[in-house]
């Protein structure tokens, strides 16, 4: 069958949206027909010369749209890990006239099967189908964003290209963003919640495994707790989010970056430095994840336990926040 899919790259980028790229064709079944449009904001010929190189692995047919950056750079980069590429993604069915259906990938993620079940989600009553992104769970603590009963990650999505033309969403998305560019704490993403929230549907979190599904403190007390320990026993696809990722930093699932790659062509340029960084942060998480662990299991031990009228939970506590404040 006839599997569409839209990237969004800088230069900058283009090396990372390759080890996606390599990894859907490593993983396609014998019949996934594919075809990758890339949302092209500067990408060097030196890159494109590599990444046509990929159809070495498996057949496909790969577009780069080349698009006006400027109305981009308007945006305010709410991290300082985005770039104006991140959204891109928001005119993408004007983008893609041609194109009625299609699955979005951010580029920092590693898809791990076939993408012809999440290609089959039945979007014709919704914009998009993505999943949760958990770590808004606890955010929405910290922001007036008590609004949202479910809030999406956008790194993944099945997109109904054809009902965001009819409804002109591009020009909607783009005005949104831009009359409440000071207020985004998640940047394209909020856009997309805010105006597509009432047509967005769920799907299975096996689609979108971020890494923080395999840090324990960010699971243990999280609503869909079993959903996420089922979905990180069978990822669909990995999802590097936040400032972490597989270059930069210690992150679960690293290696499997680092394979594809490997396959795309492309040379890890980790530095002695950079790789002792890395293995700092690996301690340094160990350390976190035990104290969080060692927290989890004292306190039903000494829960409402009193000394001089004071709880001996609050003082130990105090002492872990203490430790993991040191490691962070």
């Amino acid at each position: 069958m006839d599997i569409k899919i839209c990237l969004a790259s800088d230069d900058n980028y283009a090396v990372h949206m390759a080890v996606t790229i390599a990894s859907i064709l490593k993983n396609a079944d014998d019949g996934d027909n594919l075809f990758f449009y890339i949302l092209d904001g500067g990408i060097s010929d030196e890159k494109k010369d590599k990444i046509a190189k990929l159809n070495k692995i498996k057949e496909s047919d790969i577009r780069y749209i080349e698009i006006d950056t400027s109305i981009f750079r308007k945006f305010q980069l709410v991290q300082n890990y985005f770039t104006s590429a991140v959204y891109y993604r928001l005119m993408m069915a004007d983008l893609l006239p041609d194109v009625d259906k299609i699955i979005y990938l951010d580029s920092d993620t590693v898809i791990c099967s076939s993408l012809k079940e999440l290609f089959d989600v039945d979007v014709t009553e919704h914009y998009l189908a993505a999943t949760e992104d958990i770590g808004f769970f606890w955010a929405r603590k910290y922001l007036d964003r008590q609004i949202e009963k479910f809030y999406i990650n956008t790194g993944v999505m099945v997109v109904n290209l054809k009902l965001w033309r009819r409804d002109i969403l591009g020009e909607r998305l783009i005005k949104f963003g831009l009359e409440t560019n000071n207020k985004l704490a998640f940047g394209d993403q909020d856009i997309i919640n805010v105006v597509l929230k009432d047509k967005i549907k769920n799907i299975d979190l096996k689609w979108n495994v971020q890494t923080s599904f395999f840090e324990f403190y960010n699971v243990l007390n999280h609503p869909l707790k079993r959903e996420i320990i089922k979905a990180k026993k069978n990822p669909k696809i990995i999802h590097y989010i936040t400032w972490k990722k597989p270059w930069n930093s210690y992150v679960p699932k690293r290696k499997l970056y680092f394979y594809y790659l490997d396959i795309a062509g492309f040379a890890s340029d980790l530095s002695f430095t950079n790789r002792m960084k890395i293995t700092k942060q690996l301690v340094l998480h160990s350390i976190k994840t035990a104290g969080y662990f060692l927290r989890y299991i004292v306190s039903p031990v000494i829960k409402g336990y009193r000394t001089d009228d004071k709880k001996i939970k609050i003082r130990i506590f105090n002492f872990f926040e203490f430790i993991l404040c040191k490691t962070k």
